[in-house]
């Protein structure tokens, strides 16, 4: 989903209560593999770095099936370091703000791409297999639920050029002036989306 943080009456943003943040570096690499895909993760938080190798394939679609098949695993600093040889040029490293939090017993996962056109938030929504996610908190708006849309994957946002969508620029700018709003009575509540976390 595709949000803004609202501002509180002091001006300052608001957060859930209790969240953690982490500075994430997506970089992608020179795949060996034909239709695969693979990047390293840097994650920080208090000066100290975890670090991630993932790889997607992409599989004939079936209807029972995921397109991707994704597996991840931890890698040493040294490992890291040597895989930095095969960063793929054409793509960028993408930089995001992490905070992960629980609201309404769901856990979510808001990243702000810092180094991409419009600088956009992502709101994720993780629950239980089959599991109904929860509201939207009220300290986001809503600009629109962008689950399904290509153009929001982290792949695409690392195309050096990448843009954000200019109705979603006009939109986010719109909000920024919008007084905060009460929920309407009957509003859909956000969709759920099956994810893993990074």
């Amino acid at each position: 989903m595709l949000v803004k943080l609202r501002k509180s009456r002091s001006g300052a943003e608001t957060l859930a209560p209790r969240f953690e943040t982490f500075i994430v570096e997506d970089m992608y690499l020179t795949s060996t593999k034909p239709n695969v895909i693979e990047k390293v993760t840097r994650r920080g938080q208090n000066e100290q770095c975890l670090y991630t190798f993932s790889s997607k394939l992409k599989q004939p679609a079936k209807a029972d099936q995921k397109e991707w098949i994704e597996s991840k695993r931890h890698i040493i600093p040294r490992e890291y370091i040597k895989l930095v040889d095969r960063a793929d040029k054409t793509l960028k490293i993408l930089r995001k703000k992490r905070q992960c939090f629980i609201f309404n017993k769901t856990y979510m996962i808001l990243d702000t791409f810092t180094n991409v056109d419009g600088c956009p938030t992502l709101l994720r929504m993780l629950s239980e297999k089959d599991a109904p996610c929860g509201p939207l908190p009220p300290m986001f708006s809503l600009i629109r639920d962008v689950t399904d849309e290509e153009i929001y994957s982290t792949y695409a946002m690392a195309d050096l050029n990448w843009q954000m969508p200019p109705a979603d620029k006009i939109a986010m700018q719109e909000e920024v002036k919008k007084p905060k709003e009460e929920k309407k009575v009957g509003e859909p509540e956000i969709k759920q989306e099956q994810a893993t976390i990074d």
